[in-house]
């Protein structure tokens, strides 16, 4: 197995943060369709299909898992990685459609399971051999921000559909 260094797993690291902040950085252009999902099957049928009829540009976010990511499991449970990182808050799943400005959370998220959902990949993992004396409170902080960002998003799919029921009652 190559050896990774401390530059390297930090690099891994600022990337996978980056990927994760696309979706909230992109809920501030009002005219670009976010859907932010997990690979499903019929991913075609769904996700592509209403990117597709969306009038302007779309994106497409999907929590994919590599090889590189050290699944314990390994690549052929991707579905079910992809599963856990929706359930345990690690990505929420949710879209926004600027012309009607609806924005919803379509998975509820809990955060018990966490910690053993990142624990079962080697990219975290390996922190704990870089960094042993701020393992714990590294995992604590990541988690911290993804119920932070979680609760952001519970926040605008609140006020969406506040906005939508002000609309209505007009």
């Amino acid at each position: 197995m190559r050896k990774i260094t401390k530059k390297q797993m930090l690099i891994f690291i600022i990337v996978s943060i980056v990927l994760l902040g696309i979706g909230f950085i992109g809920g501030f252009y009002t005219k670009i369709l976010i859907d932010e999902d997990q690979l499903i099957k019929d991913i075609n049928q769904i996700i592509l299909k209403e990117a597709e009829n969306y009038n302007g540009p779309s994106i497409v976010l999907a929590y994919a898992p590599c090889i590189s990511q050290g699944i314990l499991t390994g690549m052929e449970s991707t579905i079910q990685e992809e599963k856990k990182a929706v359930e345990t808050g690690y990505y929420p799943l949710f879209h926004y459609n600027p012309d009607t400005k609806e924005f919803k959370l379509d998975a509820k998220a809990g955060f018990s399971r966490y910690f053993e959902f990142i624990a079962g990949e080697d990219r975290y993992r390996m922190l704990k051999k870089i960094n042993p004396d701020k393992y714990h409170e590294l995992l604590e902080e990541n988690r911290i921000n993804a119920i932070e960002r979680y609760n952001y998003y519970v926040g605008l799919e609140e006020q969406s559909e506040k906005q939508k029921k002000e609309e209505t009652d007009k």
